[in-house]
């Protein structure tokens, strides 16, 4: 166990009454039993000592993290943009959350979602930054993973390094996300350190933009959805209710997942479909299984989650 941790790292402290000590994982050396020096503390720190085969003691070191209590939004309640959130040490504020469709090197059919936000260290160390969690979560239940391009291509750029005490640092945290991203609201989640139980979520207004896929009305139905090994099919009718012809291109179809984009193996019949008013198309979809447990399918307009995939 004790190998296994990193700088860094989270310590919890239970104690039988109820209160819960939070440590952050310093060092680790190797001492020889009882040495006194094991037992010196000059400030409050938790000493974890493991005995090993040889007789010698493999001890870990970690600084108490702070006794100040978490600042949340009323229970029930999420926090709004402009709404400071203080997590021990840290204090989170974001300023707003934008999209960014026509960015250097987007696939048809994606676009950068970027999060500006700021942190304060309200503590007597210095933070890491590189360490942040950040995730993108849409209303239709899809996570989206922090991507350096999106992160680059915001107002403040990427938030990295340390952030010494009593400093205020400014960041973005961007997305590659569908262009149908599934709104009206998106929750954006930080926590400052990874698995740390203090988290933040925040609340941002979101309204959905869509292309239409031609001058005709698409209904979409996805009848079927399973894994062939590693390729996922996914199958459905494309119905046009409209007066004119409508076309579905390759950038109408998308597949996102928190592991990111998928690329289409393969669609039948092929791209570009051509239906007729009043006509249905039965069509199939193919795609490299994600990464994740769910994906999100974006199809002429529509949104469909696909579960079960791990």
């Amino acid at each position: 166990l004790l190998t296994g941790l990193r700088p860094g790292d989270e310590i919890k402290l239970h104690l039988s009454n109820g209160v819960v000590l939070f440590f952050r994982f310093v060092e680790r050396r190797e001492a020889e039993a009882n040495e006194a020096s094991v037992f010196e503390q000059s400030r409050p720190r938790l000493t974890l000592i493991l005995e090993k085969d040889d007789g010698t003691w493999q001890v870990a070191t970690a600084d108490y993290a702070t006794e100040t209590e978490p600042v949340q939004p009323p229970s029930g309640t999420l926090a709004q943009p402009g709404q400071p959130v203080r997590l021990g040490d840290v204090e989170l504020t974001v300023a707003r959350g934008h999209a960014e469709r026509s960015g250097a090197g987007l696939m048809p059919g994606t676009m950068y979602y970027m999060v500006e936000f700021s942190v304060q260290n309200m503590g007597a160390e210095s933070l890491d930054a590189d360490v942040f969690n950040m995730q993108l979560h849409d209303n239709a239940g899809n996570t989206y993973l922090l991507s350096p391009a999106a992160s680059a291509a915001g107002e403040y750029g990427p938030l990295s390094g340390q952030i010494a005490p009593s400093t205020t640092a400014q960041g973005t945290a961007g997305y590659l996300v569908p262009e149908a991203l599934a709104g009206p609201t998106l929750i954006w989640t930080f926590r400052p350190w990874p698995e740390s139980e203090l988290q933040a979520s925040v609340s941002i207004p979101y309204e959905a933009h869509t292309e239409p896929v031609s001058a005709g009305r698409a209904v979409v139905n996805i009848t079927d959805a399973f894994l062939d090994d590693d390729v996922l099919v996914i199958e459905g009718e494309v119905r046009n209710t409209g007066t004119d012809p409508l076309t579905v291109e390759l950038s109408n179809i998308i597949l996102s997942s928190s592991a990111g984009m998928s690329d289409l193996l393969m669609a039948a019949p092929p791209l570009p479909w051509t239906i007729e008013p009043g006509q249905t198309q039965v069509v199939e979809l193919q795609y490299n299984k994600p990464s994740a447990s769910t994906a999100l399918l974006t199809l002429a307009g529509y949104s469909f989650e696909i579960g079960g995939l791990q």
